[in-house]
């Protein structure tokens, strides 16, 4: 996975603040259907994703694959039970994720952006744009981010 450098996650903000505006205006019936069809991907590439997020955070692969996967798949089918009643202008495209029929969402809506909280980090806190972040760290840096 490339290192994205601070403009780079810039301007994957101002892409995600784009299609906000798209993404705003789906019908709760489609947006629902969306978030369930993500989630299927994402048990179709669990074990891939299992993979990454354990290299990533420095997990073991066992509570990775028993805890965290599931459980944010889990939470993509929560959200899409609160919306359940909500074309798509590009196609989701992460790696094991690609398919014929793979899941279609307004492009920017999700950004994954993996780098140092000294450089990326701080770009997405104290981005105006930015109305949350989520992080894996310690409770200093959580402190920090506020």
């Amino acid at each position: 996975m490339s290192k994205p450098t601070a403009n780079e996650a810039v301007e994957a903000i101002e892409v995600a603040g784009d299609a906000f505006q798209s993404w705003k205006n789906i019908s709760i019936k489609e947006r629902s259907g969306i978030l369930n069809k993500f989630a299927v991907l994402c048990e179709r590439d669990a074990e891939e994703l299992a993979q990454l997020e354990a290299l990533d955070v420095g997990k073991s692969i066992q509570n990775v694959r028993g805890f965290d996967v599931p459980f944010g798949i889990d939470c993509l089918r929560y959200y899409n039970n609160l919306i359940k009643e909500e074309t798509f202008e590009k196609d989701l495209n992460l790696e094991g994720m690609n398919s014929s029929k793979s899941v279609r969402l307004p492009y920017g809506v999700i950004n994954i952006i993996p780098g140092s909280g000294s450089e990326i980090g701080n770009v997405l806190t104290l981005h105006p744009k930015v109305k949350c972040v989520s992080f894996t760290g310690s409770s200093r840096v959580g402190k920090i981010i506020g």
